[in-house]
């Protein structure tokens, strides 16, 4: 506010969007600088949610709409999960991560491609608080058949009942994998093998997990305890309990005391890994 650079809007969000659209100046930015800093104390004290909101003070005949005077920071009064009622005035998200990158003193970042306008925004960010960008590569996603990797989806069939929670090894989530076993060199391995370029790359379930399999098989090679497991109780075994892929139970008898997050190899079984909380073994794979 202080460097011109940013203001606090007022406007009516609808009218706002029309101004924007058709290149039209705000008559909340030629305001002076001490009433807008008044503005942005009243964020903190008087203005409710929706009434105000810091914005960017952009190029109006900028080609792309996205980059003129876009949001920096917004009212919201809501309960936080962590911060509970502490702040009611928060940084949106290409203010928090333009800053983020500055106080870490970040170099190069990689971003999914459809990240562009907000790398753009984050640009214009540093180049008004006179901080260097870092450089930025863009990357295309991985997209899949057969697998259903959305949140929102998940927590659906959660609802539903046809998974047993968050913790079901049928999620494939990151958590998940690693709960059972995936390491991240493994995940880097695959990056590095199909490599970073814009072009969408397109896999189904199984052929996703054959490759990725086989380079976390690679990386447990050397992390793994290997130890014979017997279907039936012998003295000197311990009864354990391996949680398979499809979240069924399967009894198995070793000579182990499992140790926190151990990775074993049972032979004619496969990698699993030890799970505290749940006191199982959680199946990886063969």
């Amino acid at each position: 506010i202080s460097a011109g650079k940013s203001y606090v809007c007022t406007c009516d969000p609808e009218a706002k969007r029309e101004m924007i659209g058709h290149k039209k100046e705000c008559p909340c930015e030629s305001l002076s600088k001490k009433e807008q800093g008044e503005r942005w104390k009243k964020m903190f004290s008087e203005f409710n949610p929706g009434q105000a909101v810091l914005r960017f003070l952009g190029d109006k005949k900028n080609a792309n709409p996205a980059l003129r005077d876009f949001p920096l920071a917004r009212i919201n009064t809501t309960k936080h999960p962590r911060q509970l009622k502490k702040y009611r005035v928060w940084p949106l998200m290409n203010l928090a991560v333009a800053v983020d990158d500055i106080e870490s003193g970040i170099t190069h970042t990689v971003r999914g491609k459809d990240h562009r306008d907000n790398a753009s925004r984050q640009e214009l960010i540093h180049k008004a608080l006179k901080k260097k960008s870092p450089r930025t590569y863009f990357i295309g996603r991985y997209k899949f058949k057969d697998l259903e990797i959305s949140t929102t989806r998940f927590k659906d069939l959660i609802a539903k009942g046809k998974f047993s929670g968050w913790n079901d090894i049928r999620l494939p989530t990151v958590a998940t994998l690693r709960k059972r076993g995936f390491q991240p060199e493994a995940f880097e391995a695959l990056v590095v093998q199909r490599g970073l370029s814009e072009v969408d790359k397109v896999l189904t379930k199984a052929d996703f997990f054959k490759v990725l399999e086989d380079l976390n098989r690679e990386v447990l090679k050397e992390k793994a305890v290997r130890i014979e497991a017997y279907d039936k109780l012998s003295e000197g075994l311990s009864k354990l309990t391996v949680r398979m892929p499809d979240n069924k139970c399967k009894l198995i008898y070793a000579d182990i005391k499992p140790k926190i997050d151990q990775i074993v190899h049972f032979l004619r079984l496969g990698y699993c890994k030890w799970n505290s909380k749940e006191k199982e073994f959680w199946f990886a794979h063969e």
